[in-house]
């Protein structure tokens, strides 16, 4: 399973490369995807310039869930930067038996975004430490992150792995797998304008062998 999702990662990534190598040197292009915590990216014959002059702290995050069994498993996150380097992040998620709360900075350097959170879960008397990487490449991104408890090491860390690329302004189509849930390909609708947006993911797997669907929305502003 593990190395279908690597191969399936490498494809998109080939494929995000390959759109970017055959875009026009000669259009001027302003990609409201990349124009992040109030940045102006405009891209011109090749030339990308940035002014954080202009910058606008901005908040976004997620809000969803998916059924584990007769019980729902429902997580939310909030992001806000404020700077241009800077961020802090929230990450909370709640199901049967289970409950943690992470919190921590986030660093945005090029078209990557690195955060760290540390927090606590139900019933464990040792910190809760989170990670994630997310590179944007224009035409679509990659996104691994991973939680662990500090008494367990890494085998028996929590991770997710997401590759997309972006088909339009509204529309975005990849891959991702998540532990327990297992692997699928992940769709992603945005409304351009509002800063709204949701995205969904049939995945298989799971120490039952079957199918759970993860529904969440989006929001930036």
């Amino acid at each position: 399973m593990k190395v279908l999702l690597i191969i399936s990662m490498l494809f998109v990534f080939a494929t995000l490369t390959f759109a970017q190598d055959v875009t026009p040197a000669t259009t001027p292009t302003t990609d409201n995807a990349k124009i992040t915590a109030g940045q102006t990216d405009t891209t011109t014959a090749g030339t990308a310039t940035k002014d954080t002059a202009k910058f606008t702290p901005t908040t976004g995050g997620f809000a969803g869930f998916f059924m584990a069994g007769k019980y729902a498993n429902m997580e939310t996150a909030v992001n806000h930067t404020i700077s241009p380097v800077f961020g802090i992040g929230v990450y909370a998620n709640v199901s049967r038996g289970w409950a943690e709360l992470l919190v921590g900075p986030s660093i945005n350097f090029w078209r990557t975004k690195v955060a760290l959170k540390i927090g606590i879960s139900s019933g464990r008397n040792d910190p809760r430490f989170g990670g994630s990487v997310d590179l944007d490449l224009g035409t679509g991104r990659l996104g691994a992150c991973w939680e662990l408890n500090a008494s367990d090491g890494l085998n028996k860390s929590w991770y997710n792995l997401e590759s997309v690329a972006t088909l339009s302004k509204v529309f975005g189509v990849g891959v991702m797998m998540r532990q327990g849930p297992g692997f699928g390909p992940r769709l992603e609708l945005n409304l351009p304008g509002s800063g709204m947006g949701m995205w969904v993911a049939p995945l298989w797997g799971g120490q039952e062998s079957k199918w759970t669907c993860i529904l969440e929305g989006t929001y930036s502003f």
